[in-house]
């Protein structure tokens, strides 16, 4: 969750295959990759265009606990 300046929040989350201080004191973690590194490495490995992957990354199935 964000807590904008207006006092609004907003919901979305980042998967980091490594660390990103831009993110640092803005967002919660809320969770750790233990299972499907290797999902995780695919994403990393795709080609960008800035900072947004070239073709469409769809996660399909997540489970948080």
């Amino acid at each position: 969750m964000r807590v904008s300046p207006e006092g609004t929040t907003g919901w979305y989350f980042f998967i980091t295959s490594k660390d990103n201080p831009a993110l640092d004191g803005k967002n919660v973690p809320v969770a750790k990759v233990i299972e499907g590194l290797d999902a995780l490495d695919k994403i990393a490995a795709s080609e960008v265009e800035g900072d947004k992957p070239k073709q469409r990354i769809e996660i399909k199935k997540i489970t948080l606990q």
